[in-house]
């Protein structure tokens, strides 16, 4: 690739639920996408998977990256106004998480510059 030149690369991020039922949908959408998508993660429940993996065409997938923010929060939120809530069923003001340990996830994602396809990544996951 010349200097000058650009490529567009393709990243899908998907409202993915591990209900098996919408699993299954999403993967048949992904193989529906093979070969002409180059990434394709999911931001759903806020929990990390294990599943990352490059397929043998390059595509890049994984069904949740996992959530950066409080760890000991609920996406965020103090847990006692989330229980109170489920609880009582009222509305709650939701107080941000500001204490407590935090987390960073995410996907590093190497490309080669070639071919263009995934060759090789690392999946983040720090909490202090």
């Amino acid at each position: 690739m010349e200097q000058n030149e650009h490529r567009t690369y393709y990243i899908g991020d998907g409202q993915i639920n591990y209900r098996l039922k919408e699993y299954n949908r999403i993967l048949k959408r992904v193989v529906e996408l093979y070969g002409k998508i180059d990434i394709i993660v999911g931001t759903h429940t806020h929990v990390q998977t294990n599943d990352a993996r490059v397929m043998k065409n390059g595509t890049m997938y994984m069904t949740d990256l996992g959530m950066t923010g409080p760890l000991e929060g609920v996406i965020g939120v103090a847990p006692d106004d989330i229980i109170h809530r489920m609880l009582t069923g009222m509305p709650v003001k939701h107080t941000p998480m500001v204490t407590g340990k935090k987390q960073f996830c995410g996907l590093l994602v190497e490309i080669n510059e070639n071919t263009h396809k995934v060759t090789n990544f690392d999946i983040i996951n720090i909490v202090e």
